[in-house]
């Protein structure tokens, strides 16, 4: 069995604790924001780190040198900004799993920053992250996987990349995660529960 979970907002509390952070180091990562929404608007939608600190420091390299020594401080608290029994949940997926994939859509290095702070890069055998949809990016192992006979579970909290999965693969079983519920998860992975049987 391959098992294929996403990062931000389902294990990792990006829209709370780790955006209150980054605006106390002075980045306001919420979403809505209108510098953070301008940033992804002209970079294909996707979030832009990079440049949305060179725009708020407005051609001032000190204060892009301090934004960024801001930020790396909020990185290397992310292990923080876990949600509360993640730890537990990937051993238990571990042990289930042939795989157990990261995959995470957005910026490279914002991704990279955050997932490598982390602590969890040791419970994945990949880690994928890109600025494509998930379904684009990840076609073709879940062909191949499909061809070897794994069966493949996608955990994700975003209907948009849930439903590209399940256009494109209507085989591949769907964990739909809300913001900060992985605690169900959890729940029912304690009891003994076979993630195959959700």
């Amino acid at each position: 069995m391959i098992i294929i979970i996403d990062f931000d907002d389902v294990l990792f509390d990006r829209k709370g604790a780790f955006t209150k952070a980054a605006l106390k180091a002075g980045v306001d990562l919420s979403s809505g924001s209108k510098l953070y929404e301008k940033v992804k608007a002209e970079n294909n939608n996707i979030y832009n780190f990079r440049e949305h600190l060179k725009i708020i420091a407005n051609h001032d390299s000190e204060k892009l040198h301090q934004l960024n020594q801001n930020m790396e401080k909020v990185f290397a608290r992310t292990p923080e900004f876990l949600f509360p029994g993640v730890h537990k949940i990937l051993q238990k997926l571990r042990q289930q799993a042939n795989q157990l994939i990261l995959a995470s859509r957005g910026n490279v290095y914002f991704q990279k920053q955050k997932i490598s702070n982390s602590g969890i890069s040791k419970y994945f055998n990949k880690i994928i992250i890109s600025e494509k949809y998930k379904a684009d990016e990840l076609v073709g192992r879940i062909k191949t996987w499909h061809a070897q006979n794994h069966g493949i579970i996608f955990i994700d909290d975003s209907k948009e990349e849930i439903n590209l999965i399940k256009k494109t693969f209507a085989f591949v079983k769907i964990v739909h995660i809300r913001k900060g519920q992985i605690k169900n998860l959890l729940n029912l992975l304690e009891k003994n529960t076979n993630i195959r049987d959700f």
